[in-house]
């Protein structure tokens, strides 16, 4: 895969930077070793590294630690009832108080209400994803929403990249109630904060 994706970078014109590729936690259980050897490969190619449904599988602490991930993508089922059941957030605030122990950004997604993304946000989870942003879009529409709201465009890399060709869902970021930065950036879509 990393040859393949070298190829496909280099053919389309996309800053690396601009990528993150998402692998789900149970294919990096099933197969850890030559995941781990894949990571590392694309690690090196500069494309961001995400580890998709966290909470759904084993959630080995140890993988957090010794695979080059940039992003930990909390899964929706973590964060439907985190408003209404009283100990509903414990499991995400933990996720995102050891995520940013390891220097890991945290995503959220499946975010349907106001209140959970404001939840969120006092969890400093970073980004949030779901249908309170917004619904999943044609590229044209996007690129329409982009022109006319300059405020969503995340932060520019070295080089430009190419027009995805999918439907793309909008996702938020959730600035930290403590002021705190990460020190790696990680492309997202910017919403007008809760």
């Amino acid at each position: 895969m990393p040859t393949l994706l070298r190829e496909s970078i280099v053919a389309a014109g996309i800053t690396p930077g601009f990528l993150t590729v998402e692998v789900t936690e149970s294919v990096l259980i099933e197969q850890l070793d030559a995941a781990r050897a894949a990571l590392r490969s694309l690690r090196d190619l500069g494309v961001h590294l995400s580890l998709d449904d966290f909470g759904t599988g084993y959630s080995s602490l140890s993988y957090l630690r010794d695979l080059p991930l940039d992003v930990v993508k909390i899964d929706r089922s973590m964060i439907t009832g985190i408003v209404d059941t009283p100990r509903a957030a414990d499991i995400p605030a933990a996720i995102v108080q050891m995520a940013h122990s390891l220097d890991l950004k945290v995503v959220a997604e499946g975010v349907e209400t106001i209140e959970q993304a404001a939840r969120l946000q006092r969890l400093s989870c970073d980004i949030a994803q779901g249908f309170y942003f917004g619904k999943p879009m044609a590229p044209e529409r996007l690129t329409e929403l982009l022109h006319n709201q300059p405020h969503w465009l995340p932060p520019t890399p070295n080089k430009t990249i190419s027009a995805p060709k999918r439907r793309l869902a909008p996702t938020a970021h959730l600035p930290a109630r403590d002021g705190r930065k990460p020190s790696r950036s990680t492309p997202h879509v910017s919403t007008p904060h809760v």
